[in-house]
């Protein structure tokens, strides 16, 4: 958090239950959280400068690969892409379109909040203009330059394992 207002997420998130949970996970983590259930409604409120989007990909409206292209065009706000395209190749390119992160359905609520807590912690990716930096946290010992660091992680689905794993 940083101390003068609550960390503003917004999640666009088509599916109904994800996003009532990923809202009352993140408000109970006492961040503030606006939400979209479109692409071109989540284009709008996310050029209204959040501190952080969670972002779906196959959305109504307008997709989610060109959510971010047309973010990252005019704002460096951290995207981080939350979706069931698992296949290398939608990694990459939802990469290339600008999101800092990726990760895939079903997700684990607690590595969602440790890549959102991470975001908010990495000194590159709240550096205006990008930068290089070497930070505390989960990036220790790593430089990262530019806007932030880029990553995509997930695996083959996992069903009935995790508590907290959402499918």
């Amino acid at each position: 958090m940083n101390g003068e207002r609550a960390y503003k997420i917004l999640v666009v998130e088509d599916d109904a239950q994800i996003s009532r949970v990923l809202e009352l996970e993140l408000k109970h983590e006492g961040y503030e959280v606006e939400t979209a259930r479109d692409g071109l409604t989540g284009l709008e409120r996310a050029l209204k400068e959040p501190d952080l989007v969670i972002l779906d990909l196959m959305l109504p409206k307008l997709d989610g690969m060109e959510v971010a292209t047309r973010v990252r065009a005019k704002s460096t706000v951290p995207i981080i892409m939350l979706t069931a395209k698992d296949r290398i190749p939608d990694r990459v390119a939802g990469l290339d379109a600008g999101a800092d992160d990726y990760l895939v359905k079903p997700f684990s609520i607690e590595e969602l909040l440790a890549r959102v807590r991470a975001r908010g912690q990495d000194p590159v990716a709240l550096m205006a203009g990008g930068g290089v930096g070497l930070g505390p946290g989960p990036h220790a010992g790593h430089i990262t330059a530019g806007l932030g660091l880029r990553q995509a992680e997930g695996g083959p689905d996992v069903t009935g394992g995790d508590a907290g794993e959402v499918a």
